[in-house]
């Protein structure tokens, strides 16, 4: 195993427990930057049996065109839900390792889970394969660690991406959809001035193929990217 990635499963619904929209999102755009690492082709995905898990997984498969999914109930580690014989009972990495260590023949490991064992088992990982005292920051959904293992080094993936495109599909909403177009919506605050400005320039486009929606819409996505970023 060359690479380790320890990711928690997308954004999903609390009523059915499936994946959001924004949650698919969050992975497809996850994915491509696992694609665009360009790892090799020898991997395999390791995934709680959680729906939420299992539809990441797929979607992480069909882009990486990953043959294999191995279920692994044990992985599953949310209080309201997890089987009996979970993680979240008995919180041991330990026993995550031993299931991770079956496929050291892959070059690409991917360990699709929950809160709990993505926010806890890097730690013990870093420990038992580099011996590295490491701390890791809190995993939120749709995000994930890299482990370059050879080189000892790791990397988080986040979903900012993922967050700005939310954040610019409820503008196009509020601009293109609604009529008349309401004031800013609380995720969107922070930029209250700037899309004022936006409105004003977007008076006069009734869809947002306008060329004038398009380089407005450019200039409001920078804005975003800069305080995003900042």
């Amino acid at each position: 195993m060359e690479n380790l990635f320890v990711i928690r499963h997308g954004n999903y619904s609390k009523e059915n427990g499936n994946l959001t929209s924004f949650g698919q999102d969050q992975i497809g755009i996850l994915t491509n930057k696992i694609k665009n690492l360009s790892l090799g082709t020898n991997a395999v995905i390791i995934t709680s049996t959680a729906p939420r898990a299992l539809q990441t997984s797929d979607i992480i498969r069909n882009i990486l065109s990953i043959p294999d999914i191995v279920r692994e109930p044990f992985i599953w580690s949310h209080p309201d839900d997890a089987p009996q014989l979970s993680y979240y009972k008995d919180q041991d990495p330990s026993k995550v390792m031993d299931i991770v260590k079956k496929f050291m023949h892959n070059d690409v490991v991917i360990l699709v889970s929950h809160y709990e064992v993505v926010n806890q088992f890097p730690k013990f990982f870093a420990k038992e394969v580099w011996n590295k005292d490491l701390d890791f920051p809190k995993l939120e959904p749709g995000e994930a660690i890299h482990f370059d293992i050879q080189n000892e080094k790791f990397k988080v993936l986040d979903n900012s991406d993922a967050m700005m495109n939310s954040k610019l599909e409820i503008l196009h909403n509020l601009l293109i959809i609604a009529d008349p177009r309401p004031s800013l919506p609380p995720e969107l605050s922070d930029y209250t001035d700037d899309f004022e400005e936006f409105k004003a320039s977007t008076a006069s486009c009734t869809d947002s193929f306008d060329p004038k929606y398009i380089e407005a819409l450019r200039i409001f996505r920078d804005k975003l990217f800069r305080n995003l970023n900042a």
